[in-house]
């Protein structure tokens, strides 16, 4: 696809496969809010791998900057006639050994299907939240009662972390009422942020919760899989993520590349106002 197709980025990008949204024709302008599945091909060998992971990496970042609640994308690079598969959440990337095509060719029609037959949860999608034209909703629940409550947020967010490896932190405002939303992944083992909130009750000046709802784990995102030191690489940016304590990634620290009981957990807190 042609870089200038592409909409919802500061920056072009040429995309070289994706898959978007089924609910959008094929004549709607493509827009990173609209990816699915993402692929990069190259008629180099694997010894430009690491441009190559780099360069999916950005298209990555574009996807969870511009769908911040996505648990996990899919993706693959496709190099010469070997074939490597990844998935990248919020704690990194995985992936597959490579396979080769070349021996057996059906295998990319099963990889190709397969992103075409899966459904919204298998894409990483989200589902208790709704995007509308103007609006987005969402279901939470009450404390203490547990009730299911529907909140209308704006359409967009106004606050979005602008990387992968982060709490993926996320806040909408309400779009009729005073409140806000905010979502975002949290290190398990220690008081959490709703636990806190509810130890302050009517203290003026502390945000009053209205909702709550614990959604994910990483540890249940990635049960079963198996990681090997033949999977780990050392692809250090220049900086040091600006987000993430620089010692989380590293290997001999977590299973996953970062803190493996790691739980995603969506709040709506309004002020409390000061008699």
């Amino acid at each position: 696809m042609s870089a200038w197709q592409f909409e919802g980025s500061e920056s072009t990008r040429q995309v070289d496969f994706f898959f978007k949204s089924r609910k959008y024709a094929a004549s709607t302008p493509h827009d990173w809010r609209d990816v699915l599945v993402l692929g990069e091909l190259t008629s180099s060998s694997v010894r430009v791998w690491n441009s190559k992971f780099l360069q999916l990496s950005v298209y990555m970042r574009e996807v969870f900057v511009t769908q911040p609640l996505r648990r996990f994308v899919h993706g693959f690079i496709l190099f010469e006639t070997k074939l490597q598969l990844w998935v990248f959440d919020r704690s990194g990337p995985m992936s597959t050994g490579f396979i080769d095509i070349g021996e057996n060719p059906e295998k990319l029609i099963y990889v190709i299907t397969a992103y075409m037959l899966m459904s919204d949860d298998e894409l990483g999608l989200v589902s208790n939240f709704v995007q509308e034209h103007d609006r987005t909703l969402i279901k939470v629940k009450e404390p203490e009662t547990d009730n299911w409550l529907m909140l209308t947020l704006e359409t967009f967010p106004f606050i979005v972390q602008q990387s992968i490896v982060s709490r993926g932190t996320t806040v909408y405002r309400g779009l009729y009422e005073s409140f806000v939303v905010k979502i975002s992944w949290r290190a398990m083992g220690r008081m959490s942020e709703v636990e806190l909130l509810g130890k302050s009750r009517s203290i003026c000046g502390v945000v009053t919760l209205i909702g709550s709802l614990d959604m994910e784990k990483i540890s249940e995102l990635r049960d079963g899989l198996m990681f090997t030191k033949a999977m780990q690489r050392e692809i250090q940016p220049d900086e040091e993520p600006m987000t993430t304590p620089h010692d989380l990634l590293q290997p001999e620290n977590s299973k996953s590349g970062r803190d493996y009981s790691v739980e995603w957990r969506c709040q709506a807190q309004k002020c409390v106002e000061c008699g």
